[in-house]
């Protein structure tokens, strides 16, 4: 009998343990874990021992729902990987309902969690290395670039690229396949509708490879389109979710697969079921999500929680709502109040900023970045009152990632001056504000991800209107360089010709020497003669020795690359900056050779030198404009100053800007223009035409602006060797066009301060790139109707807020170091006079002595320096447009103090001389002067020599027709025929006056009082003069 009830207990305790369910009592590595090793399985530890289950794990960046081997021993269920993860992603784990113990029974509720994977300790300092073409080939047009991901989605184990254009006729997503190095090329762009505003990679079909989610606001659906393994995707195939704002992936209903959540504007989120095949099927919906919204288990208990924002909170706030484990969730949420000062809520993100098991809330609002430390328990949710992270005004969070491989999640952020930042992680949750990691004008995308395999996390940016992408690879070696001495130093104002250029370092390069990439020399005017020289690395010092001299006079560019050596020396940044070449002495006076046949009408524009044939000296390249069309000309140098038209290349409608530069790094000068003015033109354009080595050109690339443009200048601005180039547009800003290499550049938004931007100049305004605060980098500097712009560059090619130097303007502006003190000054036009600017050597300048100009009447326009009489220092050139054909040269003592009153006739007496460009054009060693004609057009050579000016040839361009006064709005025209008729136009070529010519041909012109001030054409029969109304 006793036996009897023994057996009978036995068997009553084992119906007990079958009948109890099966729960989770351990994972490992434990839930939210921020440093998984790459290769760890994924253990579930059950409350009994494991008959039968499954663990899913999804990887957002590579493979989907991954391979690997399931195992079941004793109470464990482990999922070992096919392949290791990828640093820093974000796994799903789901451990579905189902699993089974050996008495029978069963999982009932799912287990859904997130963990992050290791990182490769690394600097956390990134290098831009390479971009990448992302808007559709040969689209001129800029897209709007809006957002930027990163994942394996052609299955070969490396991290591509995809990037929404937000256009219309329609959107695209851009895919650009990585090769394993961190470069990018081939793909596809695949059109997906007006307006793709979201863009997410996920596996929702279960073939473990990454489908394609996008979401449209303007449409109100969401379109999946599904990989077929190799990185190719078929056909959208569209949910209508009835208003959208922001989406997020989960496994809201434990499954196994990836459910889409989102939030409308009509104050409701809503949850769409995955049905495993990539198809969805609207499911629950609560109150709330305006805006924001973010999924994760915020109480540890298997299910994924929401949170969104509160519209109806008094100020404003959140709402926390337990997720059922089903799909669903509680009808009643946990609300969270906000201080209101903060609001709006711009962004949220959830992560473990702690390192204590359960995720915390990261808030970005008007006022900065908020931390919000989780302490829900099983019976309530619940987070600490937000703290502000110091210094976070204005940022926004782009990334939450391990930047440098230390196990914490840091907070990378941009901001408006479109810098990524980094919130560096203690490890318990406290962050401290780091330095500037990259930049990136209009900066909208940015993110995180191993693109060169090295078990690290690189950056990959985008900015508004880029056409290409940018690759920032993650430093593995800190700065362990500084440079330690330069030859030329740098602004040194006599660097002889034929000198190399060295610059020497901290710690040795080389043990012997070896060539080495890094130290890059631009020429502005010669070429660098074939076989292209690379520098050579010997112990301590990086030396390039050109090839052939540099020209008498010309301005060098120096780029230092911030890695050398292959990554073993490390300078803290990349480093710019420029000398000039030794000029020649010269008697510093000047005799008007003869005028080049070519060009003669008021169009004329600009000229610029430059040995384009190389041949070995220096040709002309004019530039013309009208309101039809525009183009160049091409003049070649007879060796002597003697100039030949040799030919003339079409460019986009009136031309507004011109330089010389090698864009695209073979040796010779290409040209590059800017065109479509301020005078109601909107489809400004970029062009770059390379040359083919003997002087003739070809269009390389041409980028439309959709704005007008007032100018450009080129330099290096990210210290990367190439040159990049800033155009400056109408609405006060400036497009920033940066260079692969190759010649194409990709362009991006910059605002200055609300200033109007005026000249009475040919060319609308000002600008020149100089490093004016010795920190080795190019700053932009701009002139206007209120004075100097100065914007400062941060070394990636960004720019900080302009300050506005307040000087009186009227067009010109020269920057030199005319006191030899290492930095440059800066001289400006003032009605008849020049300023003379000093530079304390930080970029603040203080007005020295005022110079008087004679000849100038009341308006000099045009300003050059150099070394005219070869003394060493840098001399001044200034003109008018109504200076009656009078350029005035005033010598430096050396240490800034100028003097003479020597002035020579460079242009006809009716015409106003522009002072255009110094160098040697007859190989004599000194610098010479070319001259723009103002009223008629024209160009003339004057020539550094002694002896009286010569007659003219044919080809000047020299109009009958004559004002006076002019300036003035009461004027008298002569030299026309007896009654033709007398038209005046505006700048748009609108009539503004209509009249005739007497008999004597003489016309009486008086200007509306109503009429604006500027430039006029006056237009008889085929001749035409401008007249100058004040």
């Amino acid at each position: 009998m006793k036996r009897l009830i023994l057996c009978s207990i036995g068997l009553f305790v084992a119906e007990i343990a079958s009948a109890q369910s099966v729960t989770v009592s351990a994972l490992n590595p434990a839930r939210n874990s921020n440093a998984v090793a790459r290769t760890t399985p994924v253990r579930v530890e059950l409350s009994q021992l494991v008959s039968s289950g499954t663990v899913r794990v999804h990887s957002l960046q590579h493979g989907g729902q991954l391979a690997g081997t399931v195992a079941s021993a004793g109470t464990t269920i482990a999922f070992t990987p096919a392949q290791a993860y990828q640093p820093g992603e974000r796994l799903l784990v789901t451990v579905p309902a189902g699993a089974r113990s050996t008495t029978g029974s069963v999982l009932t509720r799912p287990q859904v969690y997130q963990l992050t994977t290791q990182v490769t300790p690394s600097t956390g300092l990134f290098v831009r290395s390479s971009s990448v073409l992302v808007g559709p080939a040969g689209n001129p047009a800029l897209p709007y670039a809006d957002r930027i991901i990163a994942a394996d989605i052609d299955g070969d184990g490396d991290q591509d690229m995809l990037v929404t254009n937000y256009t219309t006729g329609p959107g695209r997503v851009s895919v650009r396949l990585n090769d394993g190095t961190g470069t990018f090329a081939g793909g596809t762009d695949l059109a997906v509708g007006n307006y793709p505003g979201i863009l997410l990679l996920a596996d929702l079909d279960g073939d473990s490879d990454l489908d394609l989610l996008v979401g449209r606001s303007s449409a109100a659906d969401v379109s999946v389109l599904l990989n077929a393994g190799n990185g190719t995707f078929g056909p959208a195939q569209y949910t209508r979710t009835n208003g959208i704002a922001t989406l997020q992936l989960g496994d809201v209903d434990g499954d196994a697969d990836l459910d889409l959540l989102v939030s409308r504007s009509n104050q409701t989120a809503s949850v769409y079921l995955n049905n495993g095949t990539g198809s969805f099927s609207a499911g629950a919906t609560v109150a709330g999500g305006t805006k924001m919204q973010a999924v994760g288990d915020l109480d540890n208990d298997g299910a994924l929680d929401l949170v969104t924002d509160d519209p109806n909170a008094p100020a404003w706030g959140l709402l926390l709502r337990r997720g059922n484990g089903d799909g669903t969730f509680a009808a009643t949420a946990t609300a969270v109040a906000l201080p209101i000062a903060s609001s709006p809520l711009f962004g949220l993100d959830l992560l473990d900023s702690d390192a204590d098991g359960d995720l915390d809330l990261l808030l970005t609002t008007r006022l900065g970045l908020y931390i919000m430390h989780n302490v829900s328990s099983a019976s309530s949710l619940a987070f600490n009152p937000e703290q502000l992270l110091a210094g976070s005004g204005g940022l926004s969070v782009a990334s939450v990632a391990d930047a440098e491989g230390d196990g914490d999640l840091d907070i990378l952020t941009t901001n408006s001056q479109n810098s990524v930042g980094c919130y560096r992680n203690s490890g318990a949750g406290v962050f401290t504000l780091g330095s500037t990691l990259a930049s990136s004008p209009a900066l909208t995308g940015l993110a995180t991800a191993d693109v060169d395999g090295d078990g690290d996390l690189d950056l990959l940016t985008i900015g508004s209107l880029d056409r290409r992408a940018s690759v920032w690879l993650n430093l593995n070696t800190a700065p362990n360089q500084t440079v330690t001495g330069r030859q030329p130093s740098r602004n040194a104002l006599r660097a002889a010709p034929g000198s190399a250029v060295a610059v020497q370092f901290s710690q040795p390069l080389s043990p012997a020497a070896m060539p080495m990439e890094g130290l890059s020399v631009a020429r502005s005017q010669s070429r660098n003669a074939a076989p292209l020289t690379t520098a050579v690395a010997n112990g301590y010092e990086l030396r390039f020795t050109p090839a052939n001299s540099f020209a008498p006079g010309e301005k060098v560019q120096v780029s230092l690359a911030r890695v050398l050596a292959g990554g073993s020396s490390v300078l803290p940044a990349a480093q710019v900056y420029e000398f000039t070449a030794a000029a020649g002495v010269g008697p510093g006076t000047f005799v008007r050779a003869a005028t080049p046949a070519a060009g003669g009408t008021i169009n004329d524009r600009a000229v610029l030198p430059a040995d384009f044939d190389g041949d070995g000296d220096l040709d002309l390249c004019l530039l013309s404009a009208s309101l039809q069309d525009g183009s160049f000309q091409v003049l070649r140098n007879a060796g002597n100053g003697m100039f030949t038209a040799v030919r003339s290349y079409a460019t986009g409608v009136y031309p507004t800007g011109l330089r010389v530069a090698d864009m695209d790094g073979d040796g010779d000068q290409d040209i590059i223009v800017s065109s479509g003015s301020t005078y109601g033109f909107t489809s400004g354009l970029v062009q770059v035409f390379k040359n083919n080595g003997s002087g003739t050109f070809s269009l390389g690339s041409s980028l439309g602006v959709g704005i007008e443009t007032m100018g450009l200048t080129t330099g290096d601005l990210d210290g990367d060797g190439d040159q990049d180039v800033i155009v400056l547009t109408g609405s006060t800003k400036a497009l920033i066009l940066l260079n692969d290499g190759d010649g194409t550049c990709w362009g991006m938004e910059m605002v200055y301060p609300a200033v109007s931007i005026v000249s009475l100049a040919p060319t609308l305004a000002s600008l020149q790139l100089a490093d004016v605060d010795n920190d080795d980098n190019l700053d932009l500097l701009v002139y206007n109707a209120q004075g100097v712009s100065i914007s400062l560059n941060n070394g990636e090619g960004s720019f900080a807020p302009a300050t506005l130097l307040t000087t009186p303007a009227s067009g010109a502006l020269a920057l030199a170091d005319v006191d030899a003190d290492g930095d440059l000054d800066m001289l400006t036009g003032n009605g008849g006079q020049v300023n003379v600017l000093t530079n304390n050597g930080l970029g603040s300048f203080a007005l020295r002595a005022t110079l008087p100009i004679t000849g100038s009447s009341s308006t000099i326009s045009s300003l050059a320096t150099g070394d005219i009489d070869g003394d060493g220092d840098q001399d001044l050139l200034a003109s008018g447009i109504n200076s009656s054909g009078q350029v005035s040269v005033r010598l430096n003592d050396g240490a800034g103090n100028f003097s003479g009153s020597y002035s020579f006739q460079a242009a006809s007496s009716l015409s106003g001389a522009l002072v255009s460009a110094l160098g040697d054009f007859d190989q004599d060693g000194d610098l010479d002067l070319t001259v723009m004609h103002y009223i008629y057009g024209g160009i003339d050579v004057c020539l550094n020599q002694a002896g009286t000016l010569t007659a003219t040839t044919a080809g000047t361009g020299v109009s009958p027709l004559a004002l006076f006064p002019n300036p003035g709005r009461q004027s008298t025209l002569s030299g026309a025929g007896p009654g033709q008729l007398v038209r005046v136009l505006d700048a748009v070529g609108r009539e503004v006056l209509v009249a005739k010519a007497t008999a004597a041909g003489t016309c009486q012109l008086a200007l509306p009082a109503t009429l604006a001030g500027g430039v006029y054409v006056v237009r008889v029969g085929e001749q035409a003069v401008r007249l100058l109304a004040e």
